[in-house]
């Protein structure tokens, strides 16, 4: 009988859903997704964007990441391939149009993978 071979690793054109209660490891876990997303994701990521409701403390940041405090308000900087994290943005998205397309149509049209990031 043949061994059959699966590639593993995430598709990109995706979104992400990673939930959890404070202090369960969420921004840890995907701090890994990021660090690591050449060996995780198909294609490596040409960006990476971090949206949250404050900026890290320098120490805390990854290297090659672009933070920024509140939610995208368009993609027109992003390249295709990019990634966007959404962290603890929950209730500032819920009446947002803007992130609605985004995770219903824009990931595929637009070529990202959108992570978002939130409390249970």
């Amino acid at each position: 009988m043949m061994e059959s071979t699966y590639d593993m690793r995430f598709n990109n054109l995706a979104n992400f859903l990673i939930c959890g209660p404070s202090m369960s490891g969420k921004t840890l876990f995907t701090r890994a997704l990021i660090k690591n997303n050449e060996m995780l994701f198909k294609q490596p990521f040409t960006s990476i964007y971090w949206y949250s409701a404050y900026k890290p403390d320098k120490e805390q940041r990854l290297e090659n990441v672009s933070y920024h405090t509140g939610l995208p308000e368009n993609v027109n900087p992003i390249k295709p391939f990019s990634c966007l994290v959404i962290d603890d943005l929950m209730v500032e998205s819920k009446y947002n149009n803007f992130i609605a397309n985004l995770c219903s149509r824009g990931v595929h049209h637009l070529k990202l993978t959108l992570i978002i990031i939130t409390q249970n």
